[in-house]
């Protein structure tokens, strides 16, 4: 069933050249919506995108309010009442130190490594609790809102996930993938050589 349905501005971005065709709705709840998304490219060729819209629900995040900051949990959110980057320095170290046991010491990885905890998660990270700001724990993991650094912030949150898949399976190349991630942000966002 073709709906009439206005694609958030990233969206589009995203398609780049891509011309929009039509735009169908797959299934719909109060809460997201499920949407195929028909474009076609200069040469003629059609390309079909699934989405999942979730207004209502980054809605919902964004009004709701816990009696216990909990969120439906019996446990903080994080680690206790340690800071966001401070949690996940304390996370990163853990399986960096578990990938190096594994797989051995490499120089470039612990170059950005060190960099990574010295300086960039705190670049990245402190700037969501700067000027009174605080982070308001909520039931789905990612920021609703378009944040500048979003796309940054969720490169960083990655690293963790590729240095746990080099442990877990060594001789894979999470490791480089690691180090080129961290080399992109340290690049981009700090003064290092």
């Amino acid at each position: 069933m073709s709906v009439s349905v206005e694609l958030d501005p990233a969206i589009i971005k995203v398609l780049n050249d891509k011309k929009i065709i039509g735009v169908e709705q797959l299934q719909a709840s109060d809460r997201a919506s499920s949407l195929t998304v028909k474009t076609q490219d200069a040469n003629g060729y059609t390309r079909d995108y699934f989405l999942k819209a979730s207004e209502k629900l980054a809605q919902h995040h964004r009004k709701s309010k816990s009696p216990n900051g909990c969120f439906g949990f019996h446990v903080t959110t994080f680690d206790g009442k340690l800071p966001l980057n401070t949690f996940i320095i304390k996370l990163l170290r853990g399986v960096y130190e578990l990938d190096t046991e594994i797989n051995g010491f490499w120089k470039d990885l612990d170059h950005v490594m060190h960099i990574a905890f010295s300086r960039l998660i705190s670049r990245l990270l402190d700037p969501l609790t700067a000027n009174g700001r605080s982070i308001k724990p909520c039931l789905i993991h990612g920021d609703l809102e378009r944040v500048d650094e979003f796309d940054d912030r969720s490169r960083l949150y990655s690293v963790e996930t590729l240095i746990i898949n080099s442990a877990h399976f060594p001789g894979k190349d999470t490791r480089q993938l690691t180090v080129k991630e961290l080399e992109y942000l340290i690049k981009k966002y700090l003064d290092v050589d």
